[in-house]
């Protein structure tokens, strides 16, 4: 029987080695199907191993070579998501690197929240993966109840990011891949379960959509439905999958600019954010036609698929006239309500590497910089406050959870002062700022391009104030060195005003929030040029 090995790569997040598990049996140098195993217990090698070597050994009994996976997610609560979808993707392309794998048929599968991954990776990456098969996940946060009320409490201005996840709301993106969901009839959201009702109403909303679905309610189980017998006809099933890679019509939502991307059209900005769905639907035709429909959407881009060829473009009905397109083409709406086709990609602002929420700062290596500059009492509080930050990050995930488990990962989000930052550190990360002008050095270097001031009795940002006792604000910002990059600033105007925010859930966190203790003032998103919406 073939064995799990552990294999390792280097992170692009801070040239960290990162572990993974796999388990192959592969005979010849024949390019062969991958599997992507996902899990909560990704980081346990032990069950890693025990899942994929399943996998293989019924490939093997069913005359079948392939490849078969297992990351980690950055941890056993991260749900794939933020690092943890991070680390997946550095997984398959160190795999991709390593072992001669079949592009075209790169499949995903899981159980619990490995199901919840499963959903979420498919639906927000619609031209990678070649089929999904999601076991008892949850795809819905508005489903997800237990006795007594929501299994996690949800602030309104987490609820945005709930959306933005949630594959329910982006059925569209599955049309370029088949699914295949399976559940237990009995399964409840009670000792660590996924209510049934998830997959059933997914099931009927992907049908109506006209996606490729099949779904397998296995009769008189609960959880535990990753069965033998189901598994010896999926397995075959992911493994005869193919990505088909040029199409000429696409259907693509999103609500963040983070997963903006399919095949070959991008949505490079939003009308409006936190909570409100873009959709582009885009075709191609033998003419050289292309016919684009749009739904809060405020920029996009087309590759052309024969680059410097002349194309008649209509956008929502109105003829945009015969342009050349190279490499790629930005169109952005006028004021008029017009698209006219950019040259430069809209310098300052948002744009896919540097967006918001606070959250998307997660998708690339951040560092705390705490501040040193103030006197006693502030330095300890600021201190304080970022250990705290760190460790909540790691026992919770920012927040990214509905199941059992509460969130636990292995991402050790790393804290320097203000004072031992390096300039490549400081240039070549996001940060998050801790602290006020006169007590971060860091954040006072950045006074003048961020809009952004505190008072004795009040906090001033991009032109609005706000007063209160104890007033604090948690805003995210374009950094001023790298285009790429983001700032968060968490301060407040007395030494302790930011301890009331330590228990914020990171990855759920909206562009900007102003509290005075316990009362939150106001929350949001910035428009595209960072200023209030």
């Amino acid at each position: 029987m073939n064995k799990s090995q552990v294999e390792f790569y280097t992170s692009k997040m801070d040239g960290g080695e990162r572990p993974y598990t796999i388990c192959l049996n592969v005979s010849s140098n024949k390019p062969v199907p991958l599997i992507v195993e996902v899990s909560p217990n990704g980081t346990d090698l032990v069950k890693a191993a025990g899942k994929i070597e399943e996998i293989v050994r019924i490939a093997s009994e069913l005359g079948r070579e392939c490849v078969v996976v297992r990351p980690t997610g950055s941890g056993p609560g991260s749900v794939n998501q933020n690092y943890g979808e991070v680390d997946t993707f550095e997984v398959i392309t160190d795999v991709v690197e390593k072992f001669s794998i079949d592009p075209d048929r790169i499949s995903i599968t899981g159980s619990s929240m490995g199901g919840a991954a499963t959903w979420y990776l498919v639906s927000h990456n619609p031209d990678f993966f070649s089929a999904g098969a999601p076991f008892c996940g949850y795809c819905d946060y508005r489903l997800w109840e237990k006795p007594g009320g929501l299994a996690i409490h949800m602030y309104e201005w987490e609820e945005p990011s709930w959306k933005a996840r949630s594959a329910v709301f982006l059925p569209e993106n599955f049309l370029p891949t088949p699914i295949w969901i399976v559940h237990g009839e009995w399964d409840r959201a009670v000792g660590g379960g996924v209510p049934v009702e998830l997959s059933r109403q997914m099931y009927s909303l992907l049908k109506k959509h006209g996606c490729s679905v099949k779904y397998t309610e296995v009769p008189n189980t609960g959880h535990g439905c990753r069965k033998e017998e189901v598994l010896r006809e999926i397995i075959p099933w992911l493994l005869d999958q193919k990505k088909v890679r040029e199409v000429d019509k696409i259907e693509f939502a999103t609500f963040e600019l983070r997963h903006n991307r399919a095949y070959w059209i991008s949505i490079e900005q939003l009308e409006s954010y936190g909570g409100h769905r873009a959709l582009l639907k885009a075709r191609r035709f033998k003419t050289k036609e292309i016919e684009i429909e749009t739904e809060n959407v405020k920029a996009f881009s087309l590759v052309p698929k024969q680059s410097g060829s002349s194309f008649d473009i209509k956008i929502n009905g109105q003829e945009a006239g015969p342009i050349q397109l190279e490499t790629r083409g930005l169109f952005r709406q006028n004021t008029d309500g017009n698209w006219s086709l950019k040259s430069n990609p809209m310098p300052g602002e948002k744009h896919r590497d540097c967006s918001g929420p606070i959250g998307d700062l997660f998708h690339d290596n951040t560092l705390i910089v705490s501040g040193t500059n103030g006197n006693g009492e502030e330095s300890h509080h600021l201190a304080l406050f970022a250990n705290k930050v760190s460790d909540f990050y790691r026992k919770y995930n920012g927040g990214v959870n509905r199941g059992g488990i509460l969130g636990e990962n292995n991402v050790e989000l790393q804290i320097i002062s203000d004072k031992e930052i390096s300039d490549e550190e400081r240039i070549g990360n996001n940060l998050i700022l801790l602290g006020i002008h006169s007590t971060n050095a860091v954040l006072e270097r950045y006074r003048s391009p961020l809009s952004l001031e505190f008072r004795n009795d009040s906090i001033a940002i991009n032109g609005k104030i706000f007063e209160g006792e104890r007033i604090a604000v948690f805003a995210v910002f374009p950094h001023p060195e790298n285009n790429d990059r983001c700032v968060a600033v968490h301060g407040g105007i007395t030494a302790d005003a930011i301890t009331w925010g330590n228990l914020f859930n990171l990855n759920l966190m909206p562009d900007y929030i102003i509290y005075n203790g316990d009362q939150v003032l106001d929350w949001g998103f910035w428009d595209n040029n960072w200023n209030f919406d």
